[in-house]
């Protein structure tokens, strides 16, 4: 069930090969990670709560990023072309599909991923006090 595709019309693609995908619950939001046997990681960033449910997620309430690993920069998704759609398997497990594009410098990914995670126990994290 865990895949992901990339797609560059620029060069040729990363390789990504899944070895990990992890979610955090912090503050009301949640945090998931896809890493990659390359080293890479995708994050989808800041999903609230209240937007984990199934079908689709509007992509203005999360962040998209590709971290390619090494000492390059990080990548940002392109919120008009990302579609993030969510399935509920059981209490705190959850299929998800994330279509769309990832800019990374001069070089635009595709990516269609489609992987599992389960919604750990919330934590929250005070904010820095000066």
């Amino acid at each position: 069930m865990n895949q992901i595709e990339m797609v560059s019309k620029q060069s040729a693609a990363p390789a990504f090969d899944i070895s990990t995908t992890q979610a955090q619950n912090t503050n009301g939001k949640v945090h998931v990670a896809v890493v990659s046997k390359q080293g890479s990681m995708f994050q989808i960033n800041d999903l609230p709560l209240t937007a984990l449910k199934a079908g689709k997620v509007a992509s203005d309430v999360y962040r998209l990023v590709y971290l390619p690993g090494g000492m390059q920069p990080a990548c940002l998704g392109n919120p008009a072309t990302n579609r993030l759609t969510l399935k509920q398997l059981a209490d705190n497990q959850w299929e998800m599909w994330l279509r769309g594009e990832i800019s990374c410098e001069a070089q635009t990914l595709e990516l269609n991923l489609r992987t599992t995670f389960e919604v750990p126990a919330p934590t929250f994290v005070a904010p820095n006090q000066p």
